[in-house]
């Protein structure tokens, strides 16, 4: 006898189809989870693929079936069914809609910096939250450090900038000494905190860390980012990041300070705190021969 293909019926494939898309969202979560252990992310643009076929595949296989159903019924139920079709495409638009606005609010917009970095920006009612994150590849990123919102770039103080001096009057005595400790620092550069900071960086810290993003926090005190990602505090997954703060000077005015901390942050939607900043250890820069050596800290 000949062979006699058996012929899958419509529920069959709904069952199909309905199979494939929930091992795919189960897929996608999994996935998620475990880049996120990882300090990873998906990009934006695998979010938003996520998002619309996660929403188009299960709005079309419903209007597919009802169109279905218009063809095989009677005439009495065809006109109902055909109602049913015309509310369906109605609420499926503005949903759609809707997951446009959502999604414009949940996923970023991510911008290449110049240095490698992304710049990935949250946008709401209230304000705009600017992180900066690496790409670990086409479909991931590690979770990204807040940099400012637009609410506190609102509050930051406005720099002036001082007229410059008359060339023909007579420098004071402060002045002199001014001048004279900026003339040894040219000429030293040890003598600033950055400079310090990249010796000690290129000698030591660069053995462990492959990332240094130098800048200054809101009293103008010197730091710079060495690591960032999530990790788990307090039986949770928080972001964190490793940084390289300058103390101060020596007592004996002979070397730079500096403390690398490791930062535990809390995230709320009005802003990002630190719970805990665990020290990690110490080292000082010796201004003269540019040495460098661990230090106890005591507090």
């Amino acid at each position: 006898m000949p062979y006699k293909k058996e012929k899958k019926t419509p529920w069959m494939r709904l069952l199909l189809i309905l199979s494939v898309y929930g091992a795919g969202i189960i897929l996608y979560l999994a996935v998620g989870v475990f880049m996120e252990k990882e300090g990873l992310e998906f990009r934006s643009w695998v979010k938003w693929t996520a998002l619309f076929l996660g929403y188009l595949i299960p709005a079309g296989t419903l209007l597919g079936y009802l169109i279905w159903g218009i063809e095989k019924l009677k005439a009495g139920l065809r006109e109902v069914l055909l109602v049913v079709l015309v509310i369906a495409v109605l609420v499926l638009a503005a949903g759609f809609f809707l997951l446009l606005f959502i999604g414009a609010l949940m996923f970023p917009e991510e911008k290449k910096l110049d240095n490698g970095l992304l710049e990935v920006r949250y946008a709401t009612f209230r304000e705009t939250e600017v992180y900066e994150c690496r790409s670990a590849g086409l479909f991931a990123r590690t979770a990204g450090r807040r940099k400012v919102s637009s609410k506190e770039a609102e509050n930051v103080p406005e720099i002036t900038v001082s007229p410059t001096p008359n060339p023909t009057s007579v420098p004071s005595e402060e002045e002199g000494a001014n001048e004279s400790a900026k003339t040894e620092q040219e000429s030293n550069p040890l003598e600033t905190p950055e400079g310090s900071y990249q010796v000690l960086y290129d000698t030591v810290l660069s053995e462990t860390y492959s990332m240094s993003r130098p800048g200054y926090n809101a009293k103008g005190n010197f730091y710079s980012v060495l690591e960032e990602g999530t990790a788990e505090y307090e039986g949770r997954q928080v972001p964190y990041d490793i940084t390289a703060v300058y103390d101060r000077k020596s007592d004996d005015g002979t070397s730079q300070w500096f403390v690398l901390y490791k930062n535990y942050y809390k995230e709320t939607e009005e802003e990002t705190s630190v719970m805990e900043a665990e020290i990690l250890g110490g080292y000082a820069v010796h201004m003269e021969t540019g040495e460098v050596f661990e230090r106890e800290i005591y507090w």
